[in-house]
């Protein structure tokens, strides 16, 4: 059985390989022959609109490496980070610890979707169109169902209805296809759910977001964490 000084030491001495493991790493990185895996946290939208992607790009250029993903808890990302659990993190800036290399990979704007044939589409999509049918709303945090669309709302005298408060994207399309709720979301998701669903813009002004990926400044300079990134940000590019 370990010691409690074992315990409280193991955090550190995992440290220290990492950083030996990253020293005897060749300079050079082959992605064609590269071995090991990659950990990523991020939700479930980022993982749509980017990881996929990115293991696209993997399984053809890095056959050999193996992409793990992680949920995104957000206070704990930098000792995570510290500790090695995770190689990369893919967050809003406001998540992100100053102690932390970052690079913005986009900035993000919302619309809105509804299933087609949806009678909001019968005109334009005004404000009070929008506040007469029933909203969901994702909520990855829990908490009272509200979000940036409400502020914008109240500061115009109207308010929305919620009728469904999920904690990730998932459940989208389906409730949307069968019921006549709206909702507002990141475009960069729902342009990929553009087959089952109309999207439309919102009658207001929502101040965009920014996505960024953070990574411990152990592996600024590693060269398959470096490759990977440059992958990542080409790919948040090209989906532009």
């Amino acid at each position: 059985m370990p010691t409690a000084r074992a315990i409280e030491l193991a955090p550190s001495v995992k440290r220290i390989v990492q950083e030996a493991q990253d020293l005897l790493r060749p300079l050079a990185f082959d992605p064609a022959t590269a071995s090991g895996q990659f950990t990523i946290a991020t939700t479930d939208y980022m993982q749509a609109t980017l990881v996929v992607p990115l293991l696209e790009k993997l399984r053809l250029s890095a056959p050999g490496l193996t992409m793990v993903i992680r949920s995104l808890e957000l206070t704990d990302i930098p000792a995570r980070l510290e500790r090695a659990d995770l190689d990369l993190g893919i967050t809003i800036p406001e998540f992100a610890a100053a102690e932390l290399r970052s690079r913005l990979l986009y900035r993000e704007r919302y619309v809105g979707a509804a299933r087609k044939g949806h009678p909001i589409f019968r005109n334009d999509v005004s404000v009070e169109a929008l506040c007469t049918y029933p909203h969901a709303l994702i909520a990855p945090r829990g908490g009272a169902p509200h979000g940036p669309v409400d502020d914008a709302l109240a500061a115009m005298g109207h308010r929305r209805t919620i009728a469904l408060a999920a904690p990730n994207f998932l459940i989208l399309p389906y409730a949307l296809q069968r019921t006549d709720l709206l909702v507002v979301a990141p475009e960069r998701l729902l342009r990929r759910m553009e087959r089952e669903l109309r999207l439309f813009e919102v009658p207001m002004q929502l101040a965009k977001f920014s996505v960024i990926a953070v990574w411990h400044p152990r592996v600024q300079n590693e060269p398959r964490h470096r490759w990977i990134r440059q992958q990542l940000a080409m790919l948040s590019e090209q989906s532009a």
